[in-house]
């Protein structure tokens, strides 16, 4: 806006502009005033202090590397107890068929 003024007071921001011309080209007398209130915490969250938008992307940054540092860690362990399973379930097959032809010879020595 050409010919304007903007000033802020305690979250209050005060827009001072002459007035735009008219659709038939001719321009007004005076100036117009636009009082816009915004409230205390977004005045000072986006003016006062300009870092807290870094620093809280850096925080969300870390916070979500670190749930998939974890996550990682958490499906290593989950493959390590897949992986101790599966060899207990081959080690109790082993056994389980070694019984069965223990038992086939007994039965055959007994049988003679």
């Amino acid at each position: 806006m050409n010919g304007s003024k903007v000033t802020v007071d305690s979250g209050r921001w005060t827009v001072d502009s002459r007035a735009a011309r008219s659709s038939h080209g001719a321009s007004r007398s005076g100036a117009r005033r636009l009082d816009v209130h915004f409230p205390r915490s977004a005045f000072h969250f986006s003016m006062c202090r300009p870092g807290v938008t870094g620093i809280l992307a850096m925080m969300f940054l870390i916070l979500f590397s670190s749930l998939a540092a974890a996550m990682a860690v958490m499906s290593k362990g989950n493959l390590r107890a897949a992986e101790t399973h599966h060899r207990v379930s081959r080690a109790q097959a082993a056994v389980d068929t070694g019984l069965r032809i223990a038992e086939s010879r007994l039965a055959e020595a007994a049988a003679r």
